[in-house]
């Protein structure tokens, strides 16, 4: 007797089962898939995509399972690693429009110099691009990427900040470091013009290309010689993160 109510109760629970997974069916029934391309640097200049990717998996599970952000919809995404590369960024955006899959909109990419490489192409597919990241200003040329947003300020308008700190704490000397990458090299110029209007001097300027430490010792060295106020500029991979090159 034990045993048939034993089986009777198992066969109830899987009867619950397959009724909640026919519920769960019938609610996405009807659901359109709707496809966004996410770009995403996992390695190279800068690596920060290794945090940003899984950041917008979550983001997207978390519309998908609030039906009143899409109603009638269902947000999916593939995504490529851009290695911070811009050759690279065009050549997975050929080959991914060249397939089947259809995509609403392009996400990324976090560097500037791959956002700019694709911007310059996907405005011709009529896709809208959105970079979590890219904040160079050449960006912000509305005639040259119609179809180009991102939710970072540009560079180049964080220089107002920065001078009103250089005014708060009266320093009118100031060092400049910054990696040899179109996107600092235009800041520190818009910079310099900036802190020629309020009286404030840039000593002296250095640029580096991979290895910042022999620009760190010289400043050691120098130490005395040199104003303590520094501005710095370059990309950090998680990688390289190295407390032994803090000034």
């Amino acid at each position: 007797m034990a045993d048939h109510r034993c089986l009777t109760f198992l066969l109830f629970l899987r009867g619950l089962y397959f009724l909640f997974a026919l519920r769960k069916t019938d609610q996405n029934l009807g659901l359109k898939d709707i496809y966004i391309l996410g770009l995403f640097p996992l390695e190279g200049a800068w690596n920060g995509g290794m945090s940003i990717q899984p950041a917008t998996e979550i983001a997207i599970d978390y519309v998908n399972e609030h039906a009143n952000v899409l109603p009638g919809y269902r947000l999916k995404m593939i995504w490529e690693n851009t290695m911070c590369n811009p050759g690279l960024g065009v050549k997975i955006i050929a080959e991914t429009i060249c397939e089947d899959q259809k995509f609403l909109a392009v996400l990324g990419d976090g560097c500037s110099i791959v956002s700019k490489a694709v911007a310059e192409v996907v405005h011709f597919w009529n896709l809208v691009q959105i970079s979590y990241m890219s904040t160079s200003s050449a960006l912000s040329n509305k005639r040259k990427f119609p179809y180009f947003f991102r939710v970072a300020n540009p560079e180049q308008k964080l220089n107002y900040p920065r001078i009103e700190v250089l005014k708060y704490f009266n320093w009118t000397k100031v060092t400049t470091v910054h990696q040899s990458y179109q996107l600092y090299a235009t800041m520190i110029e818009e910079l310099g013009k900036l802190m020629t209007r309020e009286n404030i001097t840039i000593t002296k300027q250095y640029q580096f290309s991979e290895d910042p430490k022999p620009i760190v010792d010289l400043l050691k060295v120098s130490w005395s010689a040199y104003p303590r106020i520094i501005f710095s500029c370059f990309f950090i991979t998680y990688q390289s993160l190295n407390p032994k090159l803090a000034i």
